[in-house]
């Protein structure tokens, strides 16, 4: 193939090849309350080149993602919005006070409910991803209890990233209730809290 020198952009078609892809729904309620349709795959064999992938579902392009072979060890392609799950994210406790009896600290309390309901035919794969806070300091403590608990914590080797993975049946609502008590001192002042 012949390509022109004067600096424009071109698009060449180096292989084609079909991979076996788990398909599941991503959902980082913090981020965005939606479920996002994605296919996951294993690395293929060879020498690939880091570049754009553009991205089709149902005959219609989506988008499309950077991939860079040499930082991932498989492929993660988001298709897009599933608009037949929906997620909502709700504050049910939100507290501020003090606690401790000799030591009294300033306390944050708060409690949000993840809820979760398929209106799918068929039962699908479902990942939910939870970003809790992570102290840097020795001064400040963090308590979080989930109900029910992560399968993964440490996300993917993120700290503070736990996650649910678990089926979705049709006509299924499923909550997750999320607590994170974060105790620092009386004088201080804490940024950044969920």
């Amino acid at each position: 193939m012949s390509l022109p020198s004067d600096g424009r952009k071109v698009t060449v078609s180096l292989a084609k090849l079909s991979l076996p892809a788990k398909m599941r729904l991503r959902v980082v309620p913090r981020l965005d309350p939606v479920a996002i349709v994605t296919a996951e795959a294993q690395r293929p064999e060879g020498v690939w080149l880091p570049g754009e992938i553009q991205l089709a579902r149902d005959g219609s392009v989506v988008g499309s993602t950077y991939w860079n072979p040499q930082t991932s060890s498989g492929l993660m392609l988001p298709f897009g919005r599933d608009n037949l799950v929906r997620v909502t994210l709700d504050r049910v406790k939100d507290r501020n006070g003090t606690g401790g009896i000799i030591d009294r600290k300033n306390e944050r309390e708060v409690t949000d409910v993840l809820t979760l309901s398929s209106y799918h035919k068929t039962p699908l794969d479902l990942l939910v991803l939870e970003s809790s806070p992570v102290s840097t300091s020795d001064q400040i403590a963090i308590k979080a209890s989930f109900d029910p608990k992560p399968q993964t914590e440490d996300w993917d080797g993120r700290q503070g990233v736990v996650a649910w993975e678990r089926p979705i049946a049709p006509n299924e609502t499923v909550r997750i209730t999320v607590n994170y008590t974060v105790s620092y001192p009386r004088e201080g002042a804490v940024v950044g809290l969920p």
